[in-house]
């Protein structure tokens, strides 16, 4: 049978039909009627009758293989190369690439993992800068140690190449307790003899010299004490340290204090400066000092030193010394210095060295016995 060509209906301007006509080179039936959508001429061998390109009609054109992915051979178990070779339409040519291809276009993506687990027991994230690192709601799992720089986190330590400083650009906050296993705590200003004051927000590093000072001590008002007998640095209150100095284990005679200095004058508030088992009570100035009584030394009082005693006086009457009778400190015989207007120059007088009495009947004998 030879071929034939086939016939249409001819058209008017109107749309009317006016008669029929044999198909002509380059006319076709569109897709929308049952036709092939374009004018064709037979492909070469091999080749297949296909979608084309743009999606609107038919065209031969070849085909690598038709692969039936049910009846291949199973290859799930085993293990692939960077060679091994895939099937892959490249924006409508089909053809082959390698897993190596494959792996380097998934590296190449930018899409964020949201919701994944990274097993670390085979995986190493390496070069990644800080900037491009956001997780949220991820997990990674199976790293047994993680290292970024000079910092090494393994487990629940983390330590600095260096095995020193593991510097925090930023604040820390911590929720739970801070456990220091040093026995220094170095702060980024250590100033000798500081101490740590919080002020409600934080810690400061405040010199002792510094803090705030109070007047008057309060029964109430509190120190800071270490306790020897059951430990560590306790509280306690100015009224439990005076109850604890007038214990018998506190320092009840100044004899214990072997170093004992006054800060002020001392008030004996009436009572006696005493002596215990016939003991000499030493008042002993250093070097050229005196025993000073009643006065300064100078313009009044009694001044002591080794081998002299000085009366002076302020009052304006001449000194004196009265030495009293046996009886209730009736009578005196008092010893008193002649008024200034009488002296040339200072007096000696001259006790004898023979056991008697010394009776003194005049001025004159006076200054007979002191002249010799």
């Amino acid at each position: 049978m030879s071929s034939k060509v086939p016939v249409r209906t001819v058209f008017d301007g109107s749309g009317n039909a006016t008669g029929l006509a044999e198909y002509q080179s380059g006319e076709f039936i569109p897709l929308t009627h049952g036709g092939l959508g374009a004018s064709l001429s037979i492909g070469s061998a091999g080749q297949v009758l296909k979608v084309n390109t743009g999606g609107s009609a038919l065209e031969f054109g070849a085909v690598e293989a038709i692969i039936n992915i049910d009846t291949a051979t199973n290859l799930t178990g085993n293990t692939l190369t960077s060679s091994d070779q895939f099937m892959v339409s490249d924006g409508g040519t089909e053809g082959r690439a390698t897993l190596a291809q494959i792996s380097e276009a998934i590296k190449a993506t930018t899409t964020t993992l949201t919701n994944k687990t990274i097993s670390g027991a085979s995986n190493t994230l390496s070069n990644i800068p800080a900037s491009a690192v956001a997780f949220s709601g991820s997990t990674i799992t199976g790293i047994t140690s993680l290292t970024a720089g000079g910092i090494t986190i393994t487990g629940n330590s983390i330590t600095s190449a260096d095995s020193t400083v593991v510097e925090i650009g930023e604040s820390v906050s911590i929720t739970g307790g801070l456990t220091q296993s040093s026995s220094d705590l170095v702060l980024g200003t250590n100033t000798s003899g500081n101490i740590l004051v919080a002020d409600g927000s934080k810690f400061s590093s405040k010199a002792v010299g510094d803090l705030a000072s109070i007047t008057t001590v309060a029964n109430d008002d509190v120190f800071i004490a270490i306790d020897t007998s059951g430990g560590g640095l306790k509280k306690i209150t100015r009224s439990a340290i005076t109850a604890g100095l007038a214990t018998s284990s506190a320092i009840s005679n100044v004899s214990e204090d072997t170093t004992p200095q006054l800060g002020g004058d001392l008030d004996v508030n009436g009572n006696d400066l005493v002596s215990t088992s016939n003991a000499s009570i030493s008042i002993l100035p250093n070097g050229t000092g005196k025993v000073l009584l009643d006065g300064n030394g100078t313009s009044g009082g009694v001044a002591v030193t080794d081998g002299l005693i000085e009366v002076f006086t302020g009052t304006g009457s001449v000194a004196e010394q009265r030495f009293y009778c046996e009886s209730s400190n009736a009578h005196y015989t008092s010893i008193k210095s002649a008024p200034h207007a009488s002296y040339s120059g200072n007096v000696v007088l001259t006790l004898p060295v023979s056991t008697g009495t010394l009776a003194l009947q005049s001025f004159a004998i006076a200054q007979s016995i002191a002249l010799g």
